[in-house]
């Protein structure tokens, strides 16, 4: 499945900002609530697709970047080429310089962190994902 063959939702807006405040307080734990998970949550909460990977630790999800050679080339596997963060609109998946990826929420960019969902500037992301 390819997200470019998906669409959103018609009230994928009103979704995804349910999906943003459900998570707002969850704090960062990969397996259960890294940037990666965060990002698939979305994508499912404005298309209603779920893209085919996952995992529960850590180590399971260096394993799924170190077979694709980089974060962003897993991202670009599962979501297809990507075009500068600039061009990201509300729903889009956004990858900053370290490889930590969010969701573009309009002018700021959701993702999770120790202390809940942050928000920062989008303009501190390299690279962004057309969802649906």
């Amino acid at each position: 499945m390819s997200v470019m063959e998906i669409t959103r939702f018609p009230d994928w807006d009103k979704r995804l900002t349910a999906y943003i405040e459900s998570r707002r307080k969850a704090v960062f734990s990969y397996g259960a609530n890294d940037c990666g998970l965060f990002a698939l949550g979305a994508i499912e909460a404005i298309t209603g697709q779920r893209l085919p990977v996952a995992w529960s630790s850590e180590a399971e999800a260096q394993a799924l970047i170190s077979e694709h050679g980089s974060i962003r080339k897993a991202v670009t596997h599962y979501l297809g080429p990507s075009k500068g963060a600039l061009c990201a609109r509300r729903g889009d998946i956004v990858i900053d310089a370290d490889g930590s990826i969010g969701v573009c929420t309009g002018a700021r960019v959701a993702t999770p962190t120790p202390n809940g969902l942050g928000f920062v500037a989008l303009g501190h992301y390299k690279r962004s994902w057309r969802i649906g």
